[in-house]
């Protein structure tokens, strides 16, 4: 059962449902594709395996921080761009110290957040950024990337075989 905050939400569903299809998001149209694999049709842009293993694995999204990898999880309910696990505060390099941003709201409750912004390039998946601002959140254990970089990308996923491509939004 959700939390009681939660208790508007109608349904949380994960792409394995499409097996046999490849599932198209583009967060900037709103819109969320579900297409039949047929002879002939092969999404564009580098193929990536899901992380993880078997029904435990995730599409996740590359992000390089000077010059560490990451495999990011996409998080479609964050307003947000790029999230932190607080930890990492303390690894990437920084301009400047990190300030209390507030709190978040997560299906387990309320974290501290705190903002700051990386000294250099980060990529995300096919998406380069320069000196970004980015947010850290207390006990989150993996890199996200929010819809508010989600908008500027094309992801393309295939449940059966735990493979996807993301390519930049036109």
């Amino acid at each position: 059962p959700l939390p009681p905050e939660h208790e508007d939400t109608v349904a949380i569903f994960g792409a394995g449902l499409f097996s046999g299809s490849y599932i198209e998001m583009i967060v900037a149209d709103e819109t969320l594709v579900v297409r039949k694999k047929t002879p002939g049709y092969s999404p564009q842009g580098e193929e990536m395996p899901y992380s993880g293993e078997g029904p435990n694995a995730l599409p996740g999204i590359q992000v390089n921080i000077a010059g560490d990898p990451y495999v990011a999880r996409m998080d479609t309910g964050s307003p947000h761009g790029l999230i932190l696990p607080l930890d990492l505060s303390d690894k990437v390099p920084l301009i400047g110290e990190i300030e209390t941003a507030g709190e978040a709201m997560v299906l387990t409750g309320s974290r501290k957040m705190y903002a700051g912004k990386i000294d250099g390039l980060v990529n995300v998946g096919p998406i380069a950024l320069h000196d970004p601002e980015v947010l850290f959140l207390e006990a989150l254990r993996n890199v996200n990337v929010g819809s508010k970089l989600l908008r500027d990308l094309v992801v393309i996923m295939d449940p059966e075989e735990q493979k996807l491509w993301i390519t930049p939004a036109n």
